[in-house]
C-alpha cells in the first residue's frame, strides 16, 4: 500500500505553505507597525510636554504682566496642542488598523491549522479506502479457501467413519431369553405320551 500523497494533496500542501508565507509577511509588517507606533507615541508625548511647557510660560508671563509674552506663549501652546491632536488621531488610526490586522492574522492562522487537519483527515480516508481495496480481495479468497477446507475435511471424516464401520466384523446378536411361562409349557409337553392313532387315548 502506497504511503505517498496524491497530486491533489500535494497541491493543497503547497497552498498551505503559500498561506504560511503570507502570514509570515503579515507578522513582519505588524512588527514594523508596532515600532512605528512606539515612535509616534513618543512624538505625541513630546507635543504634550511642549503644551505643558508653554502653559507654564503663559502663567509666568501673566505674573510678569507681559501681555505680549502671554499671547506668544498661548500661540505656542495652541500650535503644540494642534500637533498633539493630529498625532493622536494618526496614532489611534494606526493602532486600530494594527489590531484589525492582528485579528485577521489570528483568524487566518486558525484556518490554516484547520486546513492542515483536513488534509490529514483526507489522507487518512484515502489510506483507509486503499487498505479496504487491497485487503478485501485476499480476505475473500482466504474465506473461500477456509470453506473449501472445512467441506473437504468433513467429507473425508465421514468417509473414514463409513470405511471403519465396513471393516469391523459384525457381532452375532444374542438370542432372546425364553419366556419362563413358555419354558414351563414346553417342558410339560415333553412329558406327555403320544396318542394312539385310532383313538384319543395315550399309548401304553
Amino acid at each position: 500500500m502506497s504511503t505517498t500523497r496524491s497530486q491533489g494533496e500535494n497541491e493543497l500542501q503547497r497552498i498551505i505553505q503559500e498561506m504560511e508565507v503570507h502570514i509570515s509577511d503579515i507578522r513582519v509588517q505588524l512588527a514594523a507597525a508596532v515600532k512605528d507606533t512606539e515612535r509616534i507615541q513618543k512624538a505625541l508625548e513630546y507635543q504634550r510636554h511642549m503644551v505643558s511647557v508653554w502653559d507654564k510660560k503663559t502663567d509666568m508671563a501673566r505674573e510678569a504682566k507681559r501681555e505680549d509674552l502671554v499671547q506668544e506663549a498661548q500661540e505656542h501652546t495652541r500650535r503644540h496642542a494642534g500637533y498633539a491632536r493630529e498625532i493622536e488621531e494618526e496614532l489611534q488610526q494606526i493602532q486600530g488598523t494594527a489590531a484589525r490586522y492582528r485579528d485577521q492574522m489570528n483568524a487566518f492562522e486558525l484556518k490554516i491549522e484547520a486546513a492542515k487537519v483536513r488534509i490529514e483527515v483526507l489522507w487518512a480516508r484515502r489510506k483507509r479506502q486503499q487498505m479496504q481495496q487491497s485487503v478485501e480481495a485476499p480476505a475473500n479468497r482466504l474465506a473461500h479457501s477456509i470453506d473449501r477446507f472445512d467441506q473437504l475435511m468433513q467429507r473425508m471424516e465421514a468417509e473414514m467413519e463409513i470405511d471403519q464401520e465396513l471393516r469391523e466384523p459384525r457381532r452375532p446378536e444374542p438370542a432372546p431369553e425364553p419366556d419362563q411361562a413358555a419354558s414351563r409349557r414346553l417342558e410339560a409337553l415333553k412329558t406327555l405320551k403320544p396318542l394312539h392313532p385310532n383313538n384319543n387315548t395315550p399309548e401304553p
